[in-house]
C-alpha cells in the first residue's frame, strides 16, 4: 500500500520526462519566436531605418514601418517585414500574416500570401483583420 503512491509519483515523473523530450522542441521555436516579436519591438526603428536606406526613403506622404510576420500553414518561421503606406493605416498594423500553398499547375509552386493585420492574434484565415491601403517594401528574416 506504501509503494502505491511512489509508483504513482514514478509514473507521473516518467511520463513527464517523455513529454517535456517533444515539447522541448516547440517550446524552443516558441521562445525563439517570442524573442524575434521582443527585438522587432525594440529595435524595429532601426531596422527600419536601415531598410529605408537600403531601398531608398520612402516616397512623400507615406510611412514606414517594421513590425512582426506571423506565419499560417506548414511550419514556423520568425521575421518582419516593413510596410509602407499612409499613417493612419500604417498605424493600424500590428503583424504581417504570412501564409502558404501548394498548386500543381503543370510545374509544382508554392505561394506566399503577406497580408497587413491589425492583431497579432492570428489563429486561421477567418480571423484575419487586413489593413488596405498597406503594403510591403522589405522583408526581414532570422536564421532560427
Amino acid at each position: 500500500m506504501k509503494r502505491l503512491p511512489i509508483a504513482i509519483f514514478a509514473v507521473g515523473m516518467l511520463s513527464g520526462l517523455v513529454l517535456a523530450r517533444s515539447a522541448s522542441a516547440q517550446l524552443d521555436q516558441l521562445l525563439k519566436g517570442g524573442a524575434i516579436i521582443v527585438a522587432i519591438d525594440k529595435f524595429g526603428g532601426d531596422i527600419n531605418n536601415f531598410v529605408d536606406r537600403l531601398v531608398g526613403n520612402p516616397p512623400k506622404g507615406t510611412e514606414t514601418r517594421v513590425v512582426p510576420i506571423l506565419s499560417l500553414g506548414k511550419g514556423t518561421y520568425a521575421g518582419a517585414a516593413q510596410i509602407t503606406g499612409p499613417k493612419a493605416q500604417v498605424d493600424k498594423v500590428r503583424a504581417i500574416a504570412q501564409i502558404e500553398g501548394d498548386a500543381r499547375l503543370g510545374l509544382q509552386i508554392r505561394v506566399k500570401g503577406l497580408i497587413p493585420v491589425e492583431s497579432r492574434e492570428v489563429k486561421n484565415l477567418d480571423s484575419l483583420k487586413r489593413v488596405s491601403g498597406v503594403g510591403i517594401t522589405g522583408l526581414v528574416d532570422a536564421r532560427l
